[in-house]
């Protein structure tokens, strides 16, 4: 009987649908055609749903519907066609090699990696290579343009499972020579450590490497003794765990034993003692037996070591922090370690730097306690400023504390650079006079290095600091007081907690004297005190001690005192 319509059968006066599919449509699985009863014997309405079946079937081949291989029937053609045979041979051609040496590792693991880094990029590349590999091999076998799509992409995959291998291979893992379920589940479902990320976790970066790169980035920044502070603590933890160890091989514990069985045994002054130079670090420590470092001195290492990690974790050099956690339990208040001056200590204190009583009198050796004291200010901080570092701001005369126009000045952090006004008690003493006759031997000498205080020489590591500092020591000893905790600094103590006896504002004491603002607010959007402000709190200090009778001078007039404001520089 003739039929107008495709797929439209006849058979014994009933209408069939009969359709054989094409190559790319139908199941390896299923027969080669269709064949449905349409149930019925009506001509129109056999062509009516003939016509449906086929749209129908046509629709379902075309979006992919019609699956003709499932994933694992794909899986199960790559593992018996490429992964068993492949991984047999590799193991094979390893074992024909022999004993591989340390070059030759080291270059099949990189291009074991760049194997894998490749199909990892193909992956998201659309699989080319895999279309090419698919294509070929579902060549015999009835497929769907989606079949090949998926087998693309599980071969691609597989080529990363097989480069894996490899690399686990060379790396002296031992797989069987068929292939690894386990492994083979880790990747085929993305599961797995990219080839960038084993790279990074397989890159060794030296401790020696990583402190030298940290001291270099920070030395920048950082102020002499806080350079010196670092290097010796960071020089001391190299010396232990060896320059050459893996960072990221130093955890937490480890750290922790090295404070409790090193740090806190090594004796002081390891650095500068002639006793101790030269010893390596295990020797000394098994034949030391004396006075070892106070705590605070170990937890001052342990904050160095922590800064450098830190930095590593910042860096992205190590996952965590191994370093946290490490200071030592001081069992007293921080602003016990330094005490301030009594009020007794003080009129001592400058009752003996008279310029009629103190042997080798020099006009520094007054001046720069003077100003400690009125100031706040670090003894480097003094005595490394230069003339051109005292001007007035707004017609109030000030101090600069800074780094900047001077390589061989420091600041302990950069919350440290400030201007101070001069304490009118500074004024009345005659210290303007002082410096407009430094500033008249600087013009007259105009190589010389603008200093306040020439006689006190740069030494590396110490400053300008190093001598006064000695001088000091030794008279505070003698004329001052035995207490180990009342030393220069003390003036500072003596600034800070006068100012805070006063009612001055926390954030007022820390702008005066360089400390960082605790409170997150006022330090992100408060701005500087104006300098009358400035002032205005420094005259609020009071010493109870008449400083003009101890020293044996009477004070400036008011006068005097404006006519030399007026010759100072104005910013």
């Amino acid at each position: 009987m003739n039929i107008p319509v495709n797929h439209l059968v006849s058979r014994n006066g009933k209408y069939y649908f009969r359709c054989r599919l094409p190559q790319n449509g139908y199941s390896a699985l299923s027969p080669a055609e269709i064949k449905i009863s349409l149930r019925t014997s009506d001509q129109k309405i056999a062509i009516s749903a003939c016509k449906l079946l086929t749209d129908r079937l046509n629709s379902l081949v075309k979006t992919g519907a019609v699956r003709t291989m499932t994933l694992n029937e794909i899986r199960r053609i790559l593992i018996e066609e490429y992964a068993t045979g492949y991984i047999e041979d590799y193991a094979r051609q390893l074992a024909d090699y022999g004993p591989i040496c340390p070059k030759t590792r080291k270059q099949g693991l990189a291009g074991a990696l760049n194997i894998m880094a490749h199909y990892e990029q193909e992956l998201n590349s659309g699989n080319p290579s895999g279309k090419q590999c698919a294509e070929a091999t579902l060549r015999d076998v009835p497929h769907t343009g989606s079949d090949i799509n998926l087998m693309a992409q599980e071969w691609t995959l597989m080529q990363i499972f097989l480069a894996r291998v490899q690399y686990d291979r060379i790396a002296g893992k031992r797989f069987p020579t068929e292939y690894s379920q386990t492994l083979y589940d880790e990747i085929m479902s993305g599961n797995y450590r990219s080839a960038a990320e084993i790279r990074e976790a397989e890159t060794v970066l030296t401790l020696g490497e990583l402190v030298k790169r940290y001291l270099a980035e920070k030395n920048a920044s950082w102020g002499i003794s806080m350079q010196s502070l670092a290097k010796a603590a960071l020089d001391t933890l190299m010396e232990y765990f060896d320059a050459e160890t893996d960072v990221k091989a130093v955890k937490h514990q480890n750290l922790l034993d090295y404070r409790d069985n090193v740090v806190l045994k090594l004796p002081p002054g390891r650095n500068t003692n002639p006793k101790y130079q030269g010893l390596p670090l295990m020797e000394l420590l098994a034949k030391h037996k004396g006075k070892t470092l106070a705590r605070k001195t170990v937890n001052l290492q342990m904050a160095q070591i922590r800064g450098f990690f830190i930095w590593c974790f910042k860096h992205e050099y190590v996952h965590r922090n191994p370093a946290e956690d490490l200071q030592l339990d001081l069992r007293h208040k921080a602003n016990t370690e330094r005490l301030p001056y009594s009020q007794k200590e003080l009129q001592k204190i400058f009752e003996n730097l008279r310029e009629d009583r103190l042997r080798n009198w020099r006009s520094y050796k007054l001046w720069i306690p003077l100003i400690a004291l009125y100031s706040g200010a670090r003894m480097n901080e003094i005595c490394q400023l230069q003339v051109d570092n005292i001007f007035t701001v707004g017609g109030i005369p000030s101090f600069e504390i800074t780094d900047e126009g001077d390589e061989t000045a420091s600041v302990k952090t950069e919350s440290s650079k400030r201007i101070v006004p001069v304490h009118p008690v500074l004024l009345q003493l005659g210290f303007l006079n002082y410096v407009l006759e430094r500033r008249k031997e600087k013009r007259s000498r105009t190589k010389e290095v603008p200093r306040l205080w020439p006689m006190l020489k740069y030494k590396e590591g110490h400053g300008y600091a190093h001598d006064f500092s000695k001088s000091y020591r030794n008279f505070n000893k003698r004329y001052v007081t035995q207490d180990s905790k009342k030393v220069f600094h003390s003036f500072r103590h003596n600034f800070t907690d006068n100012l805070k006896q006063q009612g001055v504002q926390e954030s007022m004491i820390a702008e005066l004297v360089g400390h960082s603002i605790k409170s997150m607010t006022f330090a992100r959007y408060g701005k500087e005190y104006n300098p009358e402000i400035r002032l205005e709190n420094i005259m609020k200090l009071d010493y109870k001690i008449d400083m003009f009778e101890i020293l044996g001078k009477m004070p400036l007039e008011d006068e005097i005192i404006a006519g030399q404001v007026e010759q100072l520089p104005k910013r």
